[in-house]
């Protein structure tokens, strides 16, 4: 048993080493590719376009970025404490830097909520809660992500007509994709559906000689579905714990979007058109969920320099597009990772100190 745990951690351990060289690989690849589409890009120039910045919009667009780490902590820690589960305000910091981190790296951001539920569960909480909790939270950003969309269809239509075709195309499958989502999340409180979509699986693997006695298989589904079903209820009826939880999420997408904004600020923009770039940087959001690569590299980078060609001078776009995608991306990764993997190592000391 021992044995089968350890090849477990190493086979999770392998998977994440792979996947964060795919995620340098590709970043590294969508910087190259983005300053090799300037031929008056340098180094030099960067730095003294860094230089000459206004620092103190600089720091307000560093700490826009931090809000996004810490309201997405708070949206988890509200829902949490609404279980009745003790916690504090600091962890909801880990398990939102280990979602942040591990989405950023994987496709689709498939591994963001297994990571905040590993650092979850190591705290004592239940498995089947967390589950919930992370659910509920996804729902929540899936909705901020949707309103956000609207706003901005609605208030800079005008800014989304001056996107190329391919950004277009991008940022409307994108907003639909959500919306479908949000559908599929609402559909799964239904308890009867969840089990059909479920036996349905398992009779399929049956068949397939995947899995052995079907019957064990679909015993535990029910036991899983009701349970889960009691606490979608629990979560329905909480409509004050809903609306805080949205709001952070909310509040969180406001944040990252808002890094670019501070930066055109800092760089000498203009503070009318700082709202054009607030809806550049709301429809790269909204499209960067079009293609499930790590980190939505690549799509988010092309649909922002699109849409910045237009607000930004010719010989600073490059480099606009470099700070705020460092500062509301990159950096992000890195400082969440970093605290991820403290937390990590301080866990397994613990455990071997057990």
């Amino acid at each position: 048993m021992e044995q089968t745990e350890n090849g477990q951690k190493f086979t999770d351990n392998k998977k994440k080493i792979v996947w964060t060289i795919v995620f340098l690989i590709i970043a590294a690849s969508t910087i190259f590719a983005i300053v090799s589409n300037s031929k008056t890009f340098t180094v030099e120039k960067l730095v003294e376009y860094i230089y000459n910045s206004d620092i103190k919009w600089m720091l307000v667009s560093i700490l826009c970025m931090v809000g996004f780490i810490f309201f997405e902590g708070e949206a988890i820690y509200t829902i949490t404490k609404s279980f009745g589960i003790k916690t504090k305000h600091r962890r909801g910091i880990i398990y939102s830097m280990a979602d942040i981190y591990f989405s950023a790296i994987t496709p689709s951001a498939t591994g963001g909520q297994p990571a905040s539920a590993y650092f979850m569960v190591k705290d004592g909480m239940p498995l089947l809660s967390v589950t919930a909790i992370l659910h509920l939270n996804l729902v929540l950003y899936t909705f901020s992500i949707i309103v956000i969309g609207f706003i901005a269809f609605i208030l800079f239509f005008d800014v989304f007509m001056t996107f190329g075709v391919l950004s277009k195309i991008l940022i409307v499958v994108g907003y639909l994709l959500q919306i479908v989502l949000m559908a599929f999340f609402i559909l799964l409180k239904k308890e009867s559906l969840l089990q059909k979509i479920g036996k349905f699986i398992i009779k399929l693997l049956s068949k397939l000689h995947i899995i052995k006695d079907e019957d064990k298989h679909i015993e535990k589904l029910n036991k899983i579905t009701s349970d889960y079903s009691q606490f979608s209820g629990l979560i329905v009826k909480n409509r004050k714990m809903i609306f805080k939880a949205f709001i952070y999420n909310l509040l969180q997408r406001i944040s990252i979007i808002a890094v670019p904004v501070f930066v055109f600020l800092a760089t000498g923009g203009e503070v009318i058109k700082s709202l054009k770039v607030f809806a550049v940087q709301s429809y790269s959001v909204v499209g960067a969920n079009t293609i499930p690569i790590p980190g939505a590299m690549g799509v988010m980078d092309a649909i922002m320099l699109d849409g910045f060609r237009n607000i930004v001078s010719t010989n600073d776009v490059i480099n606009f597009e470099l700070v705020s995608r460092s500062l509301s991306f990159y950096f992000c990764m890195l400082l969440c990772g970093f605290v991820v993997l403290i937390r990590y190592l301080v866990l397994r000391r613990r455990e071997r100190l057990k």
